[in-house]
């Protein structure tokens, strides 16, 4: 379905712009990153506008469930809201409830304003139930968890997260732990950069950035990171440090998974899913640029942004590849001394970065990708040499997709030795929900 736009984009509000941005995420599947970025790249907005757009966008997505719920109490038990003011009534909603900053005139008068461009007939309704929920807000900013048939209802509700997402981090972290990973899920996700050692150490970089005017610190988990304490994205790409190659944009927790691969110089190294290339170049820079890492990915589309980002950062050793994972290769047979199998999956650990994830899990799609996963381990582990290190990682925090995962190769796979593995979780704020599992090839098993 093609959305309509309230009018020339170039000249959209921000308020107008979220609505149009997330109709586009709601309703028409895509994804929150990639369609800020789109609108931002066509607006006109001030800072300050850009701003505001960003955070009603993130907002309403991060607290859908938490406004629908609260929208619910100011209108008659039954009330069906065409999806159009249901969109209108959750912005304003948010800024009335969540941004103490927002004058209530303003965010009901833009509200009602928009709707008459859109549901002109709803004009009336909306204005009504704004109103009523101006004057309620202190009330309605107040939980209470008693108001709800249960404790998985209420933490559900408030944490805006489907009750099937909420018994998967109960079954990750543990009850009292998955609460805390859970409420952590609606902080903004930390800016993370990490260091080209190709070209410069994490010391230098902190003090080249901070002649252009850029602020960071040390992260505590990766010992190329660095965490960006004032600038945004779009910020940090017009830096020359960036344009020089410097660094690449990265989240400490991916930073992890490369890390635990740990490559050597020298060696043949198999990036089975490595678009868009984060992971695939850290592990050059470890290699110092020596050796051959073979990129792969199903698209060739996207194995552009991997030749894109290794000769921005001055690499040379990565050869890339369009091949499907799931399919054996015979010529890979025992040829690689690492591979990173950093496999599709669910996503969950990754939904404070894309709060949408959370709507569209099904368990049906999730049994296809676990299907996937399996097949491309049993491939993963093919072309590992013996006593090679396998690496098994996702973005997610189900136990399905990890834990079990490695349980289920390691007995359809023999001669494995499981290293070590590491859930990752978000609640420190440190970086993204990640998994990885370390493994070993023995020696025995070679034929």
């Amino acid at each position: 379905m093609k959305r309509k736009n309230t009018k020339n984009p170039h000249n959209l509000s921000p308020r107008e712009q979220a609505y149009d941005s997330l109709l586009a995420i709601d309703r028409e599947g895509a994804f929150s990153n990639l369609e800020i970025q789109r609108a931002l790249s066509r607006s006109l907005f001030s800072k300050p506008d850009a701003h505001l757009y960003t955070a009603l966008v993130y907002g309403v997505l991060q607290n859908e469930m938490l406004l629908d719920d609260r929208i619910s109490k100011m209108t008659k038990p039954g009330t069906r809201l065409d999806f159009e003011v249901r969109e209108i009534l959750r912005i304003a909603a948010f800024q009335l409830l969540m941004m103490n900053r927002i004058p209530p005139y303003a965010a009901i008068s833009e509200a009602v304003a928009l709707c008459g461009k859109v549901k002109p007939k709803a004009k009336g309704f909306v204005n009504g139930v704004l109103r009523n929920m101006a004057r309620q807000s202190d009330q309605l900013k107040r939980w209470q968890a008693s108001d709800y048939k249960d404790a998985i209802q209420a933490l559900s509700v408030r944490t805006s997260v489907p009750k099937p997402i909420v018994d998967i981090y109960a079954r990750a972290f543990g009850a009292k732990e998955g609460v805390r990973e859970l409420m952590a899920v609606n902080r903004p996700s930390p800016l993370t950069i990490r260091a080209n050692g190709l070209k410069i150490s994490r010391d230098d970089l902190l003090k080249e950035l901070a002649n252009e005017g850029i602020e960071g610190v040390k992260t505590a988990l990766s010992p190329s990171g660095i965490k960006i304490t004032n600038a945004s994205v779009s910020e940090l790409t017009q830096t020359q440090a960036y344009t020089a190659g410097l660094f690449t944009i990265q989240d400490q927790g991916a930073m992890l998974i490369a890390e635990a691969l740990s490559p050597e110089a020298g060696e043949r190294v198999l990036d089975m899913c490595a678009a868009p290339g984060g992971k695939t170049t850290y592990l050059a820079e470890m290699m110092g640029d020596q050796g051959v890492i073979t990129a792969r990915d199903i698209y060739p589309s996207r194995l552009k942004l991997i030749d894109n980002q290794a000769k921005l950062l001055g690499i040379g050793c990565i050869q890339t590849e369009a091949f499907d994972g799931t399919a054996r290769k015979a010529a890979d047979h025992e040829q690689y001394d690492r591979v990173l199998l950093d496999a599709p999956c669910s996503g969950l650990g990754i939904i404070r970065r894309k709060p949408e994830i959370r709507y569209r899990f099904e368990f049906k799609k999730q049994r296809a990708l676990i299907d996937m996963q399996r097949k491309m381990l049993i491939n993963a582990v093919d072309a590992l040499k013996p006593g090679g290190t396998l690496v098994y990682s996702t973005c997610t925090v189900d136990p399905k997709e990890n834990a079990e995962q490695v349980r289920w190769l390691c007995r359809n796979a023999t001669g494995l030795t499981v290293l070590n593995t590491r859930q990752i979780g978000t609640a420190d704020d440190q970086c993204d929900g990640f998994y990885y599992a370390k493994l070993v090839k023995n020696s025995a098993q070679s034929k």
